[in-house]
């Protein structure tokens, strides 16, 4: 689809020639740009990263840091496209009409934010393993578009001492094989 098209598509402009100003400012708008440092569908990082949403609130945890994240309202909402399997170019569509805003505010918006989720390593290139494309996902859309990564390291020392991320499927308080050794 070259730009004429894809304008027309996303405006419904039906004008004449498209200037190049014109192409750059569209190609900013929809994340097209070579500079975009998203990359391609991504991934929540399992199994370093738990995730339960309670209430519109998304509360991620790392096991690795012992650092707990919060996610409320955009970030809720763009944490429950990536664990749907969507990729960044399929969340600006359907985040621009829940939340009534275009889609180059939104583009910028959420590249920012899964360029914090992927330092944060919360999020990974999806691999073999990755949902499936097309699960469906619920996007509240209420309020302004404006997802934010609440970081809390306060409890990192009690998470990173409780032995349940440690546990395999024979449960606990089981010891691992390496350590039953050296005990006898």
């Amino acid at each position: 689809m070259g730009y004429r098209e894809a304008i027309r598509a996303q405006t419904g402009y039906d004008g004449g020639m498209v200037s190049a100003r014109i192409r750059r400012a569209f190609d900013q708008r929809i994340g097209a740009d070579k500079g975009s440092t998203v990359g391609g569908q991504l991934q929540i990082n399992v199994p370093r990263v738990v995730h339960e949403t309670i209430d519109g609130e998304v509360i991620v945890i790392d096991l690795a840091t012992g650092t707990y994240f919060s996610l409320q309202g955009g970030a809720a909402d763009v944490w429950a496209l990536i664990a749907a399997g969507q990729s960044p170019d399929e969340m600006v569509p359907s985040l621009a009409v829940s939340y009534n805003d275009d889609s180059g505010s939104i583009g910028v918006t959420l590249e920012s934010f899964l360029n914090e989720l992927k330092s944060e390593e919360l999020v990974v290139k999806a691999g073999d393993e990755a949902p499936q494309p097309g699960t469906t996902a619920t996007v509240s859309g209420n309020g302004s578009f404006a997802p934010y990564l609440e970081k809390h390291t306060d409890m990192a020392e009690l998470i990173l001492l409780d032995p349940v991320h440690e546990v395999d499927s024979m449960g606990w308080p089981h010891r691992p094989a390496d350590n039953a050794q050296d005990a006898s």
